[in-house]
């Protein structure tokens, strides 16, 4: 199956000691013992996508980047990546939210979805109270709005973590998970994410307000052991949003990344399947 190759990460190994970190003390920072360095044993690491269910945790083990040099923070290196092992698999799953807005550009340039190929966009557009990650024309002289959401997380069911733990999945496939947006529960009555449910009412509206726009939500699941997309049953609010949303035409398009490792010369490279992951938005799944 062809693939779109994007740019290749320079990375650096090592395994979390401790987040927060004992030096800096906010769960954003962790200690992380270097692999392979001759340089120092242990460093600090900006983890942007906080401890992501375990997998930026005390013994997780990740793939860092060095920032730039002249760059004056206090942490030498960020955490994108961390590696899995399960069912005797080992791959790679994608943690730092800012690189679904990367390789985001890249499927919408590149023509990943059917019928959506963007020739020029813009980032960062804001519209009234709301900022996106896009806007652009299409190859068909279409103009585009797009919101990019990182997805990390995966599972076996889009049920609450204490039902899980009642369950036997020893006979699934390892790659046969629902990778979901947002992760986790929340009471009846909140949301995970406020920006993200005022950023889908928003492009309701506008797609309501100006049908020749496409409105499109672009989740990039940073990993490749999945089968389907589902929005989490565990954020009533969003769902609801997101029903609405689609059903005023506002399109929704899952991507999955495969993160290829080349241990020789320490480089993580996103790939990306040509064709869409399915999505399910019902919660009566």
């Amino acid at each position: 199956m062809s693939k779109v190759l994007y740019q290749e990460f320079q990375v650096q190994r090592g395994t979390i000691s401790s987040r927060p970190s004992k030096v800096i003390k906010t769960p954003y920072v962790a200690d992380v013992r270097m692999i392979n360095s001759h340089s120092e044993d242990e460093c600090l690491a900006h983890t942007p996508s906080l401890g992501c269910n375990g997998m930026v945790d005390k013994n997780a083990s990740v793939f860092m980047v060095e920032k730039d040099r002249k760059s004056k923070a206090k942490c030498r290196y960020t955490v994108i990546a961390s590696e899995i092992t399960e069912k005797g698999q080992r791959y790679v799953v994608g943690v730092d939210p800012t690189l679904a807005e990367t390789v985001g550009q890249d499927i919408l340039t590149q023509g990943v979805i059917a019928g959506f190929r963007a020739k020029s966009l813009d980032k960062q557009f804001t519209y009234e109270d709301c900022r996106f990650d896009f806007k652009g024309i299409t190859t068909s002289n279409e103009p585009f709005i797009c919101e990019v959401k990182n997805v990390s997380i995966a599972v076996y069911e889009n049920i609450r973590p204490s039902q899980m733990k009642k369950q036997d999945y020893s006979a699934r496939e390892y790659d046969s998970k629902i990778a979901i947006f947002p992760s986790g529960f929340k009471p009846k009555g909140q949301t995970h994410s406020e920006r993200a449910v005022k950023q889908t009412k928003r492009l309701t509206e506008i797609k309501k307000e100006h049908p020749e726009v496409r409105c499109l939500i672009l989740y990039v699941i940073q990993r490749d052991d999945i089968a389907s997309f589902q929005i989490s049953r565990g954020d009533k609010i969003y769902l609801d949003t997101i029903k609405e949303a689609v059903s005023s035409n506002v399109e929704v398009a899952a991507v999955s990344v495969n993160w290829i490792l080349d241990e020789e010369r320490n480089t993580l490279t996103p790939q990306v399947h040509n064709k869409l992951v399915k999505v399910s938005i019902d919660d009566n799944i």
